[in-house]
């Protein structure tokens, strides 16, 4: 359950806003809004909002999944409007 990624790909984590970035190589993180804006306009080539074109992705990557199983997240209702 801890790896499930809301619609909105946005959630709470302990106070802090995460978001879904998928990266060129197929994978996916939760990754801290300011991490995640950063990471967009340093390597655009390398990570997206959306997954890349052709590429499966696996669950996002988890780094608080003991705090998500004992209740410790929210979604966010708009990740993307910084």
């Amino acid at each position: 359950m801890g790896n499930m990624m809301p619609p909105d790909r946005g959630r709470t984590v302990q106070g802090q806003a995460q978001i879904v970035l998928f990266s060129s190589a197929g994978e996916c993180f939760w990754m801290e809004i300011g991490d995640a804006r950063r990471a967009l306009t340093e390597r655009p080539n390398e990570y997206s909002k959306e997954p890349f074109a052709g590429k499966t992705h696996s669950p996002p990557r988890d780094a608080y999944a003991v705090t998500i199983y004992h209740g410790g997240a929210g979604a966010l209702e708009r990740p993307w409007n910084w």
